[in-house]
């Protein structure tokens, strides 16, 4: 069973649909990103546009930056994005 393991010094800035912008801890699942939320994690899914913003399995939050030191993200199955290194 994959569980979910915080990414030590890893921190990444949510957008909510109502606007409100709050920083959060990351972790990851196998080769998955998430963001802490509440009791819960939102997974990072997609990127958005060309910047740095990132769609995540929430329609109301938005990853509006991010930073998972020696990591990378790159596209996985269907889209969406997995972590390397």
């Amino acid at each position: 069973m994959n569980l979910f393991h915080r990414i030590l010094e890893a921190q990444a800035v949510v957008r909510t649909k109502s606007g409100v912008y709050a920083q959060r801890d990351l972790y990851r699942r196998g080769d998955e990103l998430f963001v802490s939320q509440g009791g819960g994690f939102i997974r990072v899914e997609r990127k958005l546009g060309t910047g740095d913003e990132l769609g995540t399995s929430s329609p109301t939050t938005t990853v509006v930056g991010y930073d998972i030191g020696e990591l990378r993200l790159v596209p996985g199955a269907m889209g969406r994005l997995m972590l390397h290194g």
